[in-house]
């Protein structure tokens, strides 16, 4: 997704930096730009302001880069919003299980009155599960930047 951003900018961070450096740690990318060792770090949406409740790090370290203002959503975003746990089934697992398994996740809310419904949310640091968001322009994005093959139908 930041890739797909930046290409659209004109930058091509495989080709137009010095070092490039992945990290599958988020918190390790926080401390990295905040220490001066990156100079950017990309991060989920949330990322930062859960250093910043945890008193790990400050918002005076950082800035969103092509932050895209929204009043609806309570953190700081520069991307535009993707699906972000797909769940998929195997073949052989029956519709029942399937549906059972989806209930149960889709009834977990943080803001629940009903502790077994929401500790777990509250343990998982999630909000709650939603139905799916369309991935077509997700697969778009990918085959804009040559990672989605639709005649493969794979990465």
């Amino acid at each position: 997704l930041q890739q797909a951003e930046l290409l659209a900018l004109g930058l091509d961070v495989m080709t137009d930096v010095k070092r490039l450096t992945f990290s599958n740690n988020q918190d390790i990318i926080v401390t990295d730009v905040e220490s001066g060792y990156a100079d950017v770090g990309f991060v989920r949406t949330d990322m930062i302001d859960r250093s910043v409740a945890a008193g790990t790090t400050k918002w005076e370290y950082f800035r969103v880069i092509n932050e895209i203002p929204d009043t609806d959503f309570p953190f700081k975003r520069s991307t535009m919003f993707t699906p972000e746990w797909p769940l998929g089934a195997l073949t052989h697992v029956p519709f029942e299980i399937i549906r059972a398994v989806l209930s149960a996740l889709w009834e977990l809310d943080r803001n629940s009155t009903d502790a077994t419904l929401k500790d777990p949310a509250i343990a998982g640091k999630f909000a709650t599960w939603v139905a799916p968001m369309n991935y077509l322009e997700l697969l778009g994005m990918l085959e804009g930047i040559g990672y989605y093959s639709p005649k493969q139908r794979k990465c």
